[in-house]
């Protein structure tokens, strides 16, 4: 009677401690990096990019900034296109604190990729946008979250959070899963006859 009492507070035991494990687990990740894949960092902002291409080949792309916490954070740095091995750069410029306006001017017709990099409280974020450049005028759209690098820290007073808390993560969930094995094992075969 002893024995099967202090296996039930054992196995009360371990399901606290699992729990408290996951709840930890889940708090080492931040709300940015767990809303999408690993590596593509954390969200800055939402961003929408719109790109009109004229007869001459020349892409003018706009770029609108949402869902951040301050779009005063953001400056402009550089309009890239690339295609092959072709890359070419165009300027870039702050309309205001959420609007960004440029030009780049494609050498050769062609499907590019046009990325508008931005700065966020001092680090590198980006947004893509794929365009056609036929001879003909052209328009393109595209939303997706501009990404800052996960490895690195932002200078805001905010603690640092790289990739590996997603390998930690991964390691407490297994750990989780093998107490839950152990348990059920033990709860399904008897133990030794007393």
């Amino acid at each position: 009677m002893k024995v099967q009492r202090s296996r039930r507070r054992h196995d009360r035991t371990s399901a606290l401690c699992a729990c408290a494990l996951l709840l930890a687990a889940c708090s080492l990740l931040p709300a940015g990096v767990a809303a999408h894949e690993e590596g593509d960092g954390v969200d800055a902002g939402y961003g929408h990019v719109f790109a009109t291409i004229g007869a001459n080949n020349v892409a003018e792309v706009q770029l609108h900034i949402s869902e951040t916490d301050d779009c005063a954070k953001f400056r402009a740095t550089q309009l890239t296109a690339v295609r092959d091995t072709a890359s070419v750069n165009g300027d870039i410029q702050q309309l205001n604190p959420c609007q960004f306006g440029g030009s780049v001017t494609l050498p050769e017709r062609g499907r590019w990729t046009v990325s508008v990099w931005l700065t966020y409280d001092g680090h590198p974020a980006n947004i893509e946008i794929p365009v056609g450049a036929s001879g003909d005028p052209g328009a393109f759209e595209r939303a997706d979250w501009l990404h800052i690098e996960a490895s690195i820290a932002s200078s805001s007073g905010d603690r640092a959070w790289y990739v590996p808390s997603g390998t930690l993560t991964y390691a407490v969930i297994g750990l989780l899963i093998g107490t839950a094995l152990e348990l059920a094992r033990r709860r399904l075969m008897p133990g030794p006859a007393e």
